[in-house]
């Protein structure tokens, strides 16, 4: 499930490339072009535009929308895994104290 969509000036191909090189692979984040109409153009009450997203991609050149309706459920998972992992590693110097 997307997590983070980052959407980039339609002219920002640098940008552009440069976040699909460095989070292009992430499976939680989405790397887009601004679609959105130029605000003289934009339809009354368009649900996609929003202020300080405006703000960032016109000083940045992107912004980063997240989706706060997602659950970080594969960092907890993740999290969980990688610390019984440890415990396990742990715990192997005293079970072979008592094996001897």
């Amino acid at each position: 499930m997307i997590r983070k969509v980052f959407i980039v000036a339609k002219d920002n191909t640098a940008a552009y490339q440069s976040l699909q090189n460095s989070l292009g692979t992430e499976p939680d984040v989405a790397i887009i072009y601004d679609r959105r109409a130029p605000s003289g153009r934009e339809r009354k009450h368009e649900r996609r535009r929003q202020p300080q997203i405006d703000e960032e991609i016109g000083a940045k050149g992107w912004a980063v929308v997240r989706n706060q309706e997602v659950e970080p459920t594969r960092e907890v998972t993740f999290a969980t895994t990688q610390y019984r992992k440890l415990r396990e590693l742990w715990r192997m110097p005293e079970a072979l104290s008592h094996e001897r």
